[in-house]
């Protein structure tokens, strides 16, 4: 087990916080500490967008388990199999998440951050495909209010493709995730404070097993990031003919493993994007920029590193 973990049972379970201080965790120290024996993270309606405190390791398959509360009209969430977006922001993750939200309907939902966005809401089984479409049925889970300011316990369950949340023991979501361009295998697991208006989230008893052909390991020590250019529009002249064509072409190249990748844009009205000739994006929506995980194309091996 990788990361700062103590061993708790024979049942396979370590835990990833010793109720004192931050210790195997990295975040904000003005938004997060310890108290009263939890992990706490505490905002004053100001942060610019979503931070995160991030454990310090990787998971695959597994099993968490932690206990939680909200204070503060806002929410939180648990992030796993996640990518710590450096060049998005200070302390941005994006991936899978748990969520944690006073909506009956969004509490325990699985929500993909600054990816694919809502995937399942609580009470349901959703099946992607691989081409990312939704196959949608219920679960049979009461869709009741939840007192958010109590303890609640809240399970998260990976193995492949198949993601369960479980909140007080039961079933909120099941996912199967086929989908070939956004599925996440691997990555690292955080905790949530929401911009917005002001919020404390509290998290104890974080618990973790690995489960059979677990992928938990260590950071990829010497994977690094690359491109670092900053996101601009890229405006046509003014006499532009209407729903004009455009073609743009850019070459990368990559030296070496990557700890991740992402692809991220917009464009006014349509784009469609292609990577070492794959499409990956068909994307129609300029007010709401689309995020795409590219890891695996990128991380694949072409001559002379060039990727286009």
């Amino acid at each position: 087990m990788v990361g700062s973990a103590t061993v708790l049972a024979d049942d396979g379970f370590v835990s990833l916080f010793n109720g004192k201080n931050l210790d195997g965790w990295k975040g904000d120290p003005s938004l997060w500490s310890v108290e009263d024996g939890a992990l706490t993270g505490q905002t004053d309606g100001k942060i610019p967008h979503n931070k995160f405190l991030i454990w310090d390791g990787t998971v695959g398959d597994f099993e968490l388990r932690l206990k939680f509360r909200l204070e503060g009209n806002n929410n939180s969430g648990v992030q796993y199999r996640s990518a710590h977006l450096k060049d998005a922001g200070e302390w941005v993750v994006g991936g899978y998440q748990a969520d944690i939200h006073p909506s009956p309907n969004y509490i325990g939902m699985l929500y993909d951050e600054r990816g694919r966005g809502i995937i399942a809401e609580r009470g349901q089984k959703v099946v992607l495909t691989a081409d990312g479409k939704k196959e949608v049925s219920p679960t049979g889970t009461p869709v009741e209010a939840v007192d958010l300011t109590q303890w609640h316990e809240l399970t998260i369950i990976c193995q492949g493709n198949h993601l369960v949340h479980k909140l007080d023991g039961v079933v909120t979501v099941d996912i199967t995730d086929g989908d070939e361009k956004n599925a996440e295998a691997s990555g690292v697991l955080a905790l949530q404070v929401h911009a917005g208006p002001a919020m404390k989230a509290q998290f104890k008893d974080i618990k973790l097993k690995q489960l059979a052909q677990a992928t938990a390991q260590k950071k990829p020590a010497k994977k690094k990031a690359v491109d670092l250019a900053k996101p601009n529009w890229i405006w046509l002249q003014e006499n532009g003919e209407p729903a004009q064509k455009v073609f743009f072409r850019k070459e990368i190249t990559v030296k070496g493993a990557i700890a991740a990748a992402r692809l991220y844009g917009t464009a006014d009205d349509r784009m469609i994007v292609f990577v070492d000739g794959q499409q990956v994006v068909d994307h129609g929506n300029w007010s709401e920029p689309v995020a795409v995980d590219v890891t695996k194309l990128i991380d694949r091996e072409v001559p002379e590193g060039k990727h286009v």
